[in-house]
């Protein structure tokens, strides 16, 4: 029996609908209300194509700015590691000359007493 009451319900449902579709459609009121909303569906999708394109635009401008910006501090960064590994490696330089001098210096007094 509860399948035979789900059958009846489905029909019932599908009878209303049918019914709601024909008010709506089979009339020249129904057949105006929806001329008027899709007329507003139209006008709605327009307006939402619109200020995606715009939003869209935005943010590719931000990304490039962005991507821009990364590319310059990439650029500052590598230029001042390079700096530093320069001003190391003068420093290394100089402190192995210092201490071939102070070998130098020691073997010349050891030589010398």
């Amino acid at each position: 029996m509860s399948r035979r009451n789900s059958i009846v319900t489905y029909a019932l449902v599908g009878l209303a609908a049918g019914t709601i579709t024909w008010l709506l459609l089979g009339t020249k009121g129904g057949r105006k209300q929806l001329n008027c909303a899709s007329e507003e569906i139209q006008k709605f999708t327009n307006n939402l194509r619109r200020k995606t394109k715009n939003e869209v635009g935005k943010a590719s401008a931000w990304v490039d700015r962005a991507s821009d910006e990364i590319n310059v501090a990439g650029k500052r960064a590598k230029e001042a590691g390079k700096e530093f590994m320069d001003q190391a490696a003068d420093q290394a330089h100089d402190a192995a000359v210092r201490a071939k001098d102070s070998v130098q210096s020691a073997a010349n007094k050891i030589k010398n007493s």
